[in-house]
Parts: C-alpha cells; structure tokens; sequence
C-alpha cells in the first residue's frame, strides 16, 4: 500500500510522528551548525518514552541546513533542478546523521529515509510508501 498521509497504530506499537523544527535542532544564525545541545535534550526525552514502548517517526526541518541551499537555488530560479534537489538532500542527509548519532547515544537506533526515497509528488496529496517506513517497526 503506497498512498496515504499517515501511518498511526502499527500492531500494539506505540506511534507517536514528531516534527523538530529546524530552527530547533539548529543554529538560526550560523548556516550548517547544529544545535548539539538541544539535539541531547530530545534524544534524551524520545529516549526515556522509547524504553516505555513508544516508537518515533521523526521528521526533521532543514533550518540552517536545508534553508540557505534551497534559497540559493531559488533566488538563482533552479530550484526545480535535480542539481537543486542533490545539493538540499546532501546538507539534509549531514543534518540527519547528525541527529541520529546523538540519538543512538540514548539507545535509540534511528534508520533515515530521505522524503524522496518514499514519496514521490502528486500535486498538494501526499503519495508516499508508508510500507517501507512501517518495516523498520
């Protein structure tokens, strides 16, 4: 099954999809720096209801990762390029590695899916592979 805008229940699981805003988890003003601080305070929090059953979708927002790419290719008018798709998933993919090596400090064992590698666009209706994310539960 591959359409669908959520997830919800999985079996007995848990589910809980947590968005962290990009101004969050990074530094507003310093493009590419994470915010290492905050980064440990959630994964500690998403720990703790990890260990009393919960499991996560995290979603991240790009803040000063993702932000200065995509403006770049907007105000130069290619941001419908695949260059420009390359470029945003690349700082992306850093930001979530980053993300996910604290998070496996706290016992948590985070897999990343790019967006692109399970939804595909389909005007303003989600169209995305859901099975592929349920797997990894």
């Amino acid at each position: 099954m591959c359409e669908g805008g959520g997830v919800g229940r999985i079996g007995e699981v848990r589910l809980a999809v947590v968005k962290l805003g990009g101004s969050i988890i990074t530094q507003k003003n310093a493009p590419y720096t994470p915010n290492l601080d905050a980064m440990r305070r959630i994964s500690m929090e998403i720990g703790r209801l990890y260990r009393l059953g919960w499991r996560f979708i995290i979603v991240l927002g790009g803040g000063s990762y993702g932000h200065p790419v995509a403006h770049e290719y907007m105000y130069s008018g290619l941001m419908a390029t695949g260059e420009a798709l390359s470029a945003i998933t690349k700082v992306m993919l850093e930001l979530s590695g980053v993300f996910a090596e604290i998070a496996s400090e706290y016992g948590l064992n985070p897999v990343i899916y790019p967006p692109h590698a399970f939804c595909r666009p389909r005007g303003f209706k989600p169209n995305c592979c859901w099975d592929i994310v349920r797997r990894a539960f």
